[in-house]
């Protein structure tokens, strides 16, 4: 009675593990992703470290396969806490501007975890 029960058993499972069905396309908006980042940076004469000027990076990517993807990058540096002169000779001590600069870039991806699997 034992093996009875345990053969019903066994295919009761094997029947079941065959219901499952494969996804065969994908769709748009699969393996993409959305990254948000920050930092700051300050002036390179090593003598002091302030004034901090603050960065904000948006990147949105997508992988078109296990191995290769792309993604938009756009960053803005924000303040422009210098000092000195322009390349017209004026002073520039106390100038500000909202966004220093900006970049705006695409990036190739290579995921070398699946690469070198």
């Amino acid at each position: 009675m034992k093996k009875l029960i345990f053969l019903y058993a066994t295919i009761m499972v094997a029947m079941g593990s065959f219901a499952q069905t494969a996804v065969s396309t994908a769709k748009f908006l699969d393996n993409t992703y959305v990254t948000v980042g920050g930092g700051v940076s300050t002036p390179l004469n090593l003598t002091e470290i302030f004034p901090l000027n603050p960065s904000a990076t948006v990147a949105v990517g997508k992988q078109f396969s296990p191995v290769w993807g792309a993604e938009v990058e756009g960053t803005a540096w924000f303040g422009s806490h210098i000092t000195g002169q322009n390349r017209f000779g004026e002073n520039i001590n106390g100038n500000y501007n909202a966004v220093r600069g900006s970049y705006l870039g695409l990036n190739g991806t290579v995921n070398a975890t699946n690469l070198f699997k």
